[in-house]
């Protein structure tokens, strides 16, 4: 078997072992960048977002501030619940 072959099999083997313990890093990621773009539309007084209207503009203000702040919470919570090295159980 050619050595191309015969990495790209090793590395779909360890992927498929170990994406579970990125998933909880890649929520937060997620979460935390839809954060952000509640909060920058709100406060550049962006009305669309990818064409569509914004959430302050649909939802209004005080919807929108505590909405972002959760996706913040959120993200850190998916961080403590990860397992260890990210999580909160470690020690």
């Amino acid at each position: 078997m050619r050595q191309g072959r015969r990495w790209r099999r090793q590395r779909g083997r360890w992927c498929d072992l170990r994406w579970p313990l990125a998933l909880p890093a890649a929520m937060a990621v997620e979460l935390v960048h839809n954060a952000s773009l509640l909060h920058d539309d709100l406060i550049d007084g962006d009305r669309l977002r990818q064409g569509r209207p914004a959430l302050w503009v649909q939802e209004g203000v005080p919807t929108t501030i505590p909405a972002g702040d959760a996706l913040f919470f959120l993200a850190v919570q998916a961080l403590n619940a990860a397992p260890p090295p990210l999580g909160g159980a470690a020690g």
